[in-house]
């Protein structure tokens, strides 16, 4: 696994594999070479984007497939990139493991109370909130999901908006 800019981050090299579809899977804990939640040195990982590659070597040959993933407990989408006081904001997003606590959204904007509201479930499985932009300064603001998974972790996604007047 690679960060942006090229700084390696896990390696799974060495390792055998079975023979037919295998994937690694990350839960942002295990020191297991398999997971790619923590660093080398056994920090976590921060979230956002990452590339992962993998060479895979048989009798017909070697690939590297390159695929860039993006490491988050949820995985959000906003209405918006930029809003205007008086205008909605929503965030919609799924999450990538089963949940004990229902996900709290949090919307902070410099200058201002942050506001904070349970997302609601969807019929597909998603989860959504929705923020009215208040007036203030023109500035980027925060939007935070937060929720204990099932195993009673906390799980935390944070994504910015710009606010306009």
């Amino acid at each position: 696994m690679v960060v942006p800019g090229g700084t390696f981050v896990r390696s799974t090299q060495g390792r055998a594999r079975p023979t037919g579809l295998v994937g690694p899977s990350a839960d942002g804990r295990s020191q297991d070479l398999d997971r790619y939640g923590k660093l080398a040195d056994g920090s976590f990982a921060a979230q956002g984007p990452f590339r992962a590659r993998r060479r895979v070597t048989s009798t017909l040959g070697t690939q590297t497939p390159v695929k860039n993933v993006w490491a988050s407990a949820f995985a959000p989408t906003l209405s918006a990139t930029t809003v205007r006081a008086r205008g909605r904001l929503r965030v919609t997003f799924a999450t990538t493991e089963a949940l004990r606590t229902r996900p709290v959204v949090t919307f902070r904007q410099p200058g201002v109370a942050a506001v904070a509201v349970t997302a609601i479930r969807l019929a597909d499985g998603r989860y959504r909130a929705q923020f009215t932009v208040r007036s203030g300064a023109a500035a980027v603001a925060t939007v935070r999901i937060t929720a204990n998974d099932a195993g009673g972790r906390a799980n935390v996604t944070t994504r910015t908006v710009a606010v306009v007047l």
